[in-house]
């Protein structure tokens, strides 16, 4: 029986490659956690017959539907023992929101980390970087918003600021650092949701400006435009960000992340669409 599943899997993360027989066990010893310390999800294994004795492979693992996450509590401690509880937005079923909960943020933020300097900044020297979302005060139940406060914490120098306030996108703030990036010639990171590129671009077009940001600084782009934007066909949303702010296709990354999940999928650039999803050997 795992005695501590977090530091077992920092342990595995911390591998260089993957070992599929180091992952078949972990995988096996943490379904045994799981089953022993989860009720729902032990009653779902009963349920299909398929509990810790029974099974022998990890792809034999039973997986929950995503709409547990939504009707059942998930978790190994007690709810009001989690550091952190993630909520879905609520764009399926109303108000009724998929909830991941957290013991510790431990797991989430070293894999959070590692595959985002993996995928989307390789190097160790920190750069401007600026964040298209709310901080994570402002919406303390969303992944998302942590995700992006760890990479601004993580590989943000100084510089970095957030470009969205309580009344939403703040245009005045993001041109000023828009402008100093630009006069400074050193390359910038500009993270956030793509309906808030959406809208950063619309204003802009508005007031008939462009960006020629500095060679080598990459953007980043997630979760969609969930309603809160008008949908534009991905060539032309990659094309749009390239003519407003001077940054080729291929420096700019789309990362899918799911509040259900602890590790992001991440493309290698839009140069060629659709563009194939890659992640760290952990996420399976």
């Amino acid at each position: 029986m795992v005695h501590d599943p977090a530091a077992d899997v920092l342990a595995f993360m911390a591998r260089p490659h993957a070992d599929e027989a180091a992952f078949e066990a972990l995988a096996l010893r943490l379904f045994a956690y799981q089953v022993e310390h989860n009720a729902p999800y032990r009653r779902f294994c009963q349920e299909r017959g398929r509990m810790p004795r029974m099974v022998r492979r990890w792809r034999d693992i039973p997986p929950v539907p995503i709409q547990a996450f939504k009707d059942a509590t998930l978790s190994c401690v007690a709810p009001d023992h989690c550091e952190r509880v993630f909520m879905t937005s609520g764009t399926t079923r109303g108000d009724v929101r998929g909830r991941h909960f957290h013991p510790a943020l431990a797991v989430y933020d070293d894999s959070m980390q590692r595959g985002f300097q993996q995928f989307f900044m390789p190097s160790t020297e920190r750069m401007p970087m600026l964040v298209l979302f709310p901080t994570e005060d402002m919406m303390p139940n969303s992944s998302l918003a942590h995700y992006l406060a760890l990479a601004m914490r993580s590989c943000g120098d100084a510089s970095s600021a957030y470009g969205i306030d309580e009344g939403g996108l703040n245009l005045e703030r993001v041109i000023l650092w828009l402008q100093s990036a630009q006069a400074a010639g050193k390359p910038v990171a500009v993270l956030g949701a793509s309906y808030s590129w959406v809208h950063l671009m619309d204003a802009l077009q508005e007031r008939g400006m462009t960006f020629a940001l500095p060679p080598g600084s990459r953007f980043l782009d997630t979760g969609g435009f969930k309603g809160q934007s008008r949908d534009i066909p991905m060539p032309m949303f990659y094309e749009g960000l390239s003519r407003t702010f001077g940054v080729p296709s291929h420096q700019c990354v789309n990362m899918y992340g799911m509040t259900e999940l602890s590790t992001q999928w991440y493309d290698a650039g839009n140069a060629e669409l659709p563009s194939i999803k890659r992640g760290p050997h952990w996420i399976r």
